[in-house]
């Protein structure tokens, strides 16, 4: 919630007429509260579509990406990351690749650890296509680079556009494995090791697509309606 503080309320300020998807994938640090007292209007005009989780959860980076992206309404999805800033000319930039059909974009610096690599958008029906983020990785590492190579298996360009923002707030690496139970260097070191192996021998064996469906989760959707999300995308209402 730290990040999101100081990046939230800056980014809802300059999205004009795009919307932004925020999952609480079973914060404990009063993330759903600080929403909820805070940005009743961005829930109300539609800028703001936000999912908080009640079903168990152990931590993983793309089952929240991916459920970030399914509580979406667009046509053109684009990962930002909490420590992540946006700017009308990222917005600019995003728009005019997603005018072509079979573009995708990736906004990183180029410059690795720095908190921008995840910057990836593409089409919903190519992201529905995919299977999304292959959530049969390790909790976080690597998630990204798996799915701009699949991106490419399926025959997707995907522009390298420059990035405008401000640049992330910085993590600790404690901050970055905070939710995996681990803190060290080497704990992350491990997962992208694993996650490595995982992905080259998928692609080698299955290729771009992850088949199976998505994790299903029950939660509540902008602070008022009960309902679960099910691996196959469908929203089910929950009596109250």
């Amino acid at each position: 919630m730290w990040q999101l503080q100081e990046t939230l309320p800056f980014n809802l300020r300059l999205i004009g007429d795009n919307e932004i998807s925020l999952v609480d994938y079973g914060s404990d640090d009063g993330l759903n509260e600080w929403i909820l007292a805070n940005f009743q209007s961005n829930i109300l005009d539609g800028s703001l579509r936000y999912f908080s989780v009640t079903s168990p959860t152990v931590w993983s980076a793309p089952h929240a990406k991916n459920l970030a992206h399914r509580i979406s309404s667009g046509e053109f999805l684009y990962n930002l990351d909490a420590d992540n800033f946006i700017s009308e000319a990222d917005i600019q930039a995003t728009h005019e690749v997603s005018a072509i059909e079979n573009q995708a974009i990736h906004q990183f610096s180029q410059v690795h650890g720095d908190g921008s690599y995840g910057r990836i958008g593409l089409r919903r029906a190519h992201f529905q296509q995919l299977g999304g983020y292959d959530e049969g990785l390790l909790p976080m590492s690597e998630q990204d680079v798996d799915l701009i190579k699949r991106m490419a298996l399926l025959g997707l360009k995907t522009v390298k556009a420059p990035l405008q923002s401000k640049a992330a707030i910085e993590n600790s690496m404690q901050d970055k494995l905070v939710n995996t139970g681990s803190s060290e260097q080497t704990d992350y070191d491990e997962l992208q090791r694993i996650n490595k192996e995982i992905i080259n021998w998928k692609l080698a064996h299955y290729g771009a697509v992850r088949t199976g469906g998505f994790a299903s989760f029950d939660g509540v959707f902008n602070g008022k309606k009960k309902m679960r999300i099910d691996g196959f995308n469908q929203d089910h209402r929950l009596a109250d």
